[in-house]
């Protein structure tokens, strides 16, 4: 066989595993051992589909897997899942990494995880045991357990959202949320608000607590102010000055694809300062 007909085979047999939409979702992270250097933290995160004994999916991260998702398979059992993952090439020394997660069923939060990244042997290069966030996201069977009792029109609206985070205003250069392309707007499953300026995934961030709606029966309309009197990632914002934060808009469910609509804005309540955005985002992450 030649390899171009290889090269094809490979690319048929792949292109399902890499492009479709996956039920689960497990984000950690763990330290790595780089020759001569300081550690480095490897973000990770698997999106997975899952039989009542198999899983398929993909594995990224930003060390290991820098070149792109991988293709990542396992098993499920009634003590968990192990998740395995091979690269490409070796890492510094590592070939494969193996992810095993104590948990059953389906779960949303944190769980524990014990992570091996091994060479072409098997030998054992990093272990690590920290939890990660697992988290349900398929969308036509939403997880909404957390999400009903509080939320009344938005009963299982939460998660996370991300999208276009445009800049209408900033009359003092004070706001930068934009600009790294991972800024979130999170609904928790406690009624509160939460701005992310540079989501990593779910264990490593700072945010911000925009502010807790009062739900309505009959409304998909928010309109949340909070206060901030410490300091806003992604802004210079003076530190020790409070900040006005109002997030408004509209949420709509369309065949299950939840989107929200509207602004958020930020004043400094001492100097006048302010900046503004126009949101337009789609939920990626079901809590």
């Amino acid at each position: 066989m030649s390899p171009l007909v290889k090269f094809f085979i490979v690319l048929l047999l792949s292109f399902p595993v890499l492009a479709q939409s996956y039920q689960f979702k497990l984000e950690g992270s763990f330290s790595a051992q780089k020759d001569t250097e300081i550690p480095v933290t490897v973000n990770y995160t698997i999106d997975w589909n899952e039989t009542s004994s198999t899983i398929q999916g993909v594995y990224k991260d930003n060390f290991y897997a820098q070149k792109g998702p991988q293709v990542v398979s396992g098993t499920v059992t009634t003590n968990g899942r192990t998740f395995n993952t091979i690269l490409p090439e070796e890492m510094e020394g590592v070939k494969s990494i193996v992810i095993n997660m104590q948990a059953a069923g389906i779960v949303s939060g944190t769980v524990p995880v014990t992570l091996r990244a091994q060479d072409n042997l098997g030998t054992v290069i990093e272990l690590a045991n920290n939890p990660g966030i697992m988290m349900a996201t398929d969308r036509g069977n939403p997880q909404t357990g957390n999400c009903v009792i509080g939320f009344g029109a938005l009963t299982g609206y939460c998660g996370l959202y991300a999208g276009s985070f445009n800049e209408v205003s900033d009359n003092a250069s004070r706001c930068d949320i934009s600009s790294s392309g991972q800024a979130r707007i999170e609904l928790a499953t406690n009624t509160e608000f939460h701005l992310y300026s540079n989501y990593i995934n779910a264990i490593n961030n700072e945010f911000t607590t925009i502010g807790t709606f009062l739900p309505s029966p009959q409304s998909n309309n928010v309109s949340i102010t909070g206060r901030e009197c410490g300091s806003i990632p992604g802004t210079t914002f003076i530190t020790g000055n409070c900040k006005t934060l109002n997030l408004s808009g509209v949420f709509y469910d369309q065949a299950d694809n939840i989107t929200f609509t509207g602004t958020l804005s930020m004043n400094d309540e001492v100097t006048g300062e302010t900046c503004s955005y126009s949101l337009a985002l789609t939920r990626e992450v079901v809590y």
